[in-house]
């Protein structure tokens, strides 16, 4: 099957209906370490939500993917988004700069880790907001608790706010439902 018909596929599969192409060129974006870390910065974050192709543009899942990437000698490229889901195809590595290969094995190891933790339970915590309150597992035990992490030089994180505080007021009267944002 050809890319595009793996990504039809998983159009299909997904239910999406609109479609946007990317020029990628790897040998330019694979030029230097810095211009490849560049564009998988701002390109390719991989704890969002991806249709994941391999080498043969053949569909696979992200726990795939995530090990393909942090296991072989390729890397990833956004050659499509389809209702603002990105497709993320592995292309061989033929690039002999090691620093590519070593953070592109770190990226991805870090995410699969992080992907592997999705669904299961938070380890037990204790956290003071600045109002001297404190939220622990005993004592935020039977409700939602909503955890925002971030960092200050974080633009995603920065740029999420308006829509979190969206959510806080949506549920403010609800004494079920906390947020506690982690700086």
């Amino acid at each position: 099957m050809t890319e595009d018909e793996q990504v039809g596929s998983a159009v299909k599969k997904n239910k999406i209906s609109s479609n946007e192409s990317f020029n990628i060129n790897p040998a330019t974006i694979l030029k230097d370490f810095q211009t490849w870390y560049n564009y998988t910065y701002a390109n390719v974050p991989l704890s969002q939500d991806f249709i994941g192709l391999d080498v043969d543009s053949v569909e696979i899942d992200k726990t795939t993917f995530l090990n393909q990437l942090s296991t072989e000698n390729v890397v990833a490229f956004k050659t499509r988004r389809m209702n603002g889901v990105a497709v993320y195809k592995l292309y061989p590595l033929n690039n002999p700069d090691k620093s590519i290969r070593s953070t592109n094995e770190q990226l991805a190891s870090i995410e699969m880790k992080n992907y592997r933790m999705e669904g299961t339970q938070i380890p037990p915590f204790n956290f003071t907001d600045v109002n001297g309150k404190n939220y622990s597992s005993a004592s935020t035990k039977g409700k939602t608790l909503v955890l925002k992490c971030w960092f200050i030089h974080c633009g995603a994180c920065v740029k999420e706010f308006p829509e979190c505080n969206e959510m806080v007021e949506k549920y403010a009267n609800r004494a079920d439902v906390l947020f506690v944002s982690l700086a």
